[in-house]
């Protein structure tokens, strides 16, 4: 199963630390979109990757 993970570097919530070494673990397709100045929300960029990331994989698999 595909798996799409987005994280903010400056996030005080959710340490980017624990987002990594989880991430490091999928043995699945993934992506990993790190947002340097982002904290704990989502940002429409973010939105837009993630959007992009199922479109790719919905057309790869017709």
């Amino acid at each position: 199963m595909p798996v799409f993970v987005s994280v903010g570097l400056k996030d005080l919530t959710t340490m980017p630390e624990t987002i990594y070494a989880a991430y490091n673990r999928i043995a699945s397709d993934k992506r990993i979109v790190p947002s340097p100045f982002s904290g704990h929300t989502v940002t429409g960029d973010q939105n837009r990757k993630a959007m992009q990331f199922i479109a790719e994989r919905l057309v790869r698999n017709k």
